[in-house]
């Protein structure tokens, strides 16, 4: 996560952290894993570009 924090925005940070998130739990739930691992995460990343600055392409 901090790896890609240093090149995305904190808001892309958090989604990436969301979807890790639930998986992580998923496999808890099924005994895969013993540990949440994403507890106590701290997301970092950069500020993100404002409205008129994104495109499409």
């Amino acid at each position: 996560m901090n790896e890609y924090g240093q090149t995305h925005a904190k808001a892309s940070t958090r989604k990436l952290n969301t979807h890790i998130r639930a998986c992580v739990k998923e496999a808890i739930d099924e005994g895969l894993i013993r540990v949440d691992f994403t507890r106590g995460a701290v997301l970092t990343g950069r500020a993100g570009k404002r409205a008129e600055e994104k495109s499409l392409g």
